[in-house]
């Protein structure tokens, strides 16, 4: 899961599990943090097959748009994949 993988270890870890982080996205499709905008919202995926690499996750919280999570596994670190992704949200 890639936003378990992505948070693991960093500064926003409060310790949560793979379920929690299941909960979490989810969540945010159902409405958590507002109506989830499908068109701004972008995924990347591993050329080679391993799944998903990156994410950006927008809503519509109190009538603004809400970038509610960026993500990208930690194996691929600086590589531009989430401020590509951003930046096709934000467009």
């Amino acid at each position: 899961m890639l936003m378990f993988e992505a948070y693991q270890g960093t500064v926003d870890d409060d310790g949560e599990t793979l379920e929690d982080a299941l909960a979490e996205v989810e969540g945010t499709f159902n409405g958590r943090y507002g109506r989830w905008i499908a068109d701004a919202s972008f995924i990347l995926r591993s050329s080679e097959g391993s799944g998903i690499i990156a994410a950006s996750l927008l809503t519509l919280y109190q009538g603004l748009p809400l970038l509610a999570f960026s993500m990208t596994h930690p194996r691929y670190p600086r590589r531009g994949h989430a401020r590509s992704l951003i930046t096709a949200s934000i467009a």
